[in-house]
């Protein structure tokens, strides 16, 4: 997984135990799938037993305020679900 960290927060670092709120956008090539700034943003618990290990290490280097941005393989991202037939292997 790539990602790219944008430190604008001067905020207090993410705690096991916080909730952190995601306000995200998702792209797949030049379509928006999904965008939350229009909508509802999520919540989830920064908690490592229900995030992957490397999400987990990315998320642990946030503060209130702060950026990400994450590129995720279409097979990690539908590896549970039915792919969408317009997506291709990376």
């Amino acid at each position: 997984m790539e990602y790219k960290f944008f430190k604008l927060g001067e905020g207090q670092e993410v705690q096991p135990g916080n909730w952190l709120k995601l306000q995200m956008i998702q792209k797949y090539n030049d379509s928006v799938l999904i965008d939350t700034h229009k909508g509802k943003a999520n919540y989830f618990p920064f908690d490592s037993t229900i995030l992957s290990k490397e999400t987990y290490a990315i998320m642990s280097q946030v503060s209130v305020g702060d950026s990400l941005v994450i590129k995720v393989p279409v097979d990690s991202e539908f590896k549970y679900q039915k792919k969408p037939p317009f997506a291709k292997k990376d």
